[in-house]
């Protein structure tokens, strides 16, 4: 990862309340994914921050957060092992669906992720996090 990229992983991880560590992690699993559903290196960057801080918040452990994200990004959700994505409601369908959408597999993750990012940057912000 180069030093830009790093640089902005490290101020998604203050931003979020997350370790650098659990997003550099996270953003190299993702990344090939991501790329193959066609997000740019900085739309990456910013699911994983806000995907990392979603799967904190429902209580799971950081050795889910690779498995948990990308089943959002590639599918091969199942019940027992894709909480996030059955708290969002999401099938690999859905993902499918996203992917060939217009509106692209980034928006459609953000949008429904967006209730996690509000409550992480604020819980950050108020000295909860």
């Amino acid at each position: 990862v180069s030093q830009s990229r790093y640089g902005d992983l490290n101020s998604e991880a203050l931003k979020m309340g997350s370790t650098t560590e659990e997003l550099l992690t996270t953003f190299r699993a993702l990344l090939g994914p991501g790329l193959a559903a066609k997000m740019t290196i900085q739309e990456i960057i910013k699911l994983t921050s806000t995907g990392v801080a979603a799967v904190k918040s429902l209580g799971l452990g950081p050795e889910q957060l690779v498995q948990e994200l990308r089943d959002l990004v590639q599918g091969g959700i199942r019940p027992a092992s894709s909480t996030l994505a059955t708290a969002l409601g999401l099938k690999d369908s859905d993902i499918e669906k996203a992917k060939q959408s217009s509106e692209g597999l980034y928006n459609f993750l953000m949008k429904r992720l967006s209730g996690f990012q509000v409550a992480a940057e604020y819980q950050k912000g108020h000295g909860m996090g």
